[in-house]
Order: structure tokens, then sequence, then C-alpha cells
């Protein structure tokens, strides 16, 4: 196993710990917050579930939303405001000093920090493939085609190949293909 692949392995598996012990951790607070909020004794064990599971969702639509060149924000929304949430239910079930309540708001910052973190592990992996998987992009012969997509990205700087994709009306792949052909034509000045 290379160093490299160790530390992955290593980060990885620390990150995994955090996240599972934080989860069961804010999933303890908040079982027993549904029970004092009158929530049936039955079911408040379905309840934690429903508010940290939103973590998880925001921080993989962010991972696919970055893979793809789209927006992040629904994302980032989801996964802060059911952080706050779940800090908040975990604080407020908490005895009422500092440290109790330091220590109770911990699980759920961890959970979504540490999601993050394993995201953005995810993300480096996957992009990682992708480019190593990939062939290489032959110039595409539809000079019009390639006229229109450099225009717009002059014309639109910054913009994401799906938004570009979506003005155009033109496939992601195809607009992507293009895109990088002619990155890869054009000298890059330092």
């Amino acid at each position: 196993m290379s160093p490299t692949r160790f530390i992955l392995v290593l980060f990885g598996s620390i990150v995994c710990l955090i996240i599972s012990t934080a989860f069961v951790l804010s999933y303890a607070n908040l079982v027993e917050t549904a029970i004092e909020a009158g929530i049936s004794p039955l079911l408040a064990p379905m309840w934690p579930v429903c508010l940290d599971a939103f973590l998880l969702a925001g921080s993989l639509f962010i991972l696919r939303a970055n893979l793809l060149g789209e927006t992040p924000t629904p994302g980032w929304a989801v996964l802060l405001v059911f952080t706050g949430v779940s800090t908040a239910f975990n604080v407020y079930h908490s005895p009422e000093n500092f440290v109790a309540r330091a220590a109770h708001a911990v699980p759920p910052i961890a959970l979504c920090v540490s999601l993050e973190l394993l995201m953005m592990i995810l993300k480096s992996d996957l992009t990682r493939e992708t480019k190593v998987d990939e062939p290489t992009i032959e110039p595409v012969e539809e000079p019009e085609e390639v006229e229109k997509v450099r225009r717009y990205f002059e014309s639109n700087p910054g913009t994401s190949v799906n938004k570009a994709r979506q003005d155009l009306k033109m496939s992601w792949k195809r607009v992507n293909e293009i895109k990088q052909g002619f990155e890869s034509c054009t000298p890059h000045l330092s």
C-alpha cells in the first residue's frame, strides 16, 4: 500500500469513526428530546433520523453539485439549517450550565464537519479517477458549435458547463468536450 493510499484509508477511518460516534451521541439526546416533546416512546427513535439524516443528504447534494459544476447552495442551506436545528435540540435537552450545553452542541457540529470532510475525500477521489480514466479529447470538427461555445464562455467567464448547456440547448457532454478542447489549445499566461 502506497503512503498516500495509507493516509487516505487512515483519514477515512478516523472520519467515519467521528461520524458514527457523533451520530450516536446526537441520536441519544434527540430521542430523549422527542419523548419529552410528547412523541410516543415507540416512535421517538425515528425522530432523530428526521433531523440528522438531512446532514448526510445536504452533504451528498453538495458533492453531486460540485461534480456536475452546479451550484451547491441548496445543499449548503440544508446542511447548515439542519445542523443548527439538531444543535438547538441537543442543547435544549442538556443541563442548564455552559459546559453541559457546549458538550451537547458538539455532536451535531462534529457530524456536520466530519460529513463534509468525507465528501471532500470522495470528491477528490472521484475527480482524480475521472481525470485518469478520461480519454484524450480529440479536436471537435464542427467549427460553428466550437465558435458558439467559445463565444459563450468569453461573454460569460466563470459560468459552469451545466449553465452553458442550458443556455445553448446542447448536451452537457458536448459543451464540456468543446470547452476542454479549446481550453487545451489556448496557451495560459502566467
